[in-house]
């Protein structure tokens, strides 16, 4: 065998049946490992956006490693990738994610502060771009939180005026970011499979208490 098996999941998500195109906005702590989850999971066609390089405080949290340090995020994870599966389409993009593209069925927002998340918004808003589905991961400490948006109107109703003056995922550990990328992922199965799913997740690893 010289690439990824699905057989043993087939049941539960059979990619052949279920294809969309994914944008990735971020490739910290959560796009790197949801990118990861949702290879694993099956889905082949990728869109991501960093404009970022690898560095040591990285190796902690994410899903690179040492021998890409000092070298652009979007590259490493394509690499990463297409070491999950040979057959995929990756387009790697070393710059920020501005919303004035219409690449990709589903967008994952994986960026660090509110501010940026607007600046998207209002880009993808001014020239009617609109995902079919948008998924906004944000985490700090041993908390999670995501929503889940069809429209850019759902998306906008989950900002804030007066964010934590941390940037999203300043204070991290591995277990939250693999966490994150994994409900992220479990909800694109969702939907793609037309399952229900919660518009909001907020997740303590701390008390193991969930709400959605």
């Amino acid at each position: 065998m010289d690439n990824i098996n699905f057989k043993r999941q087939k049941e539960i998500f059979d990619p052949l049946i279920f294809q969309k195109s994914v944008v990735i906005a971020g490739l910290g702590n959560i796009g790197s490992q949801t990118a990861v989850a949702l290879t694993r999971l099956g889905l082949k066609d990728f869109y991501l956006y960093d404009h970022d390089i690898v560095e040591e405080h990285n190796l902690s949290s994410q899903s690179f490693f040492i021998d890409q340090l000092k070298k652009p995020k979007v590259e490493m994870i394509k690499e990463i990738l297409r070491n999950i599966n040979k057959n995929i389409s990756v387009l790697a993009l070393r710059e920020k994610y501005n919303g004035d593209t219409s690449f990709g069925d589903i967008l994952i927002v994986a960026v660090d502060s509110m501010k940026e998340r607007k600046r998207i918004w209002k880009n993808l808003y001014k020239r009617n771009i609109r995902p079919e589905l948008i998924i906004d991961g944000r985490m700090g400490g041993p908390q999670l939180e995501i929503y889940t948006c069809k429209t850019l109107e759902e998306w906008e109703d989950t900002f804030v005026d007066n964010p934590s003056n941390d940037p999203c995922g300043g204070l991290y550990f591995i277990s939250v970011s693999m966490t994150i990328g994994a409900f992220i992922a479990n909800q694109i199965r969702k939907y793609l499979t037309s399952k229900p799913f919660p518009k909001k997740i907020i997740f303590s690893l701390d008390s193991y208490q969930i709400f959605t």
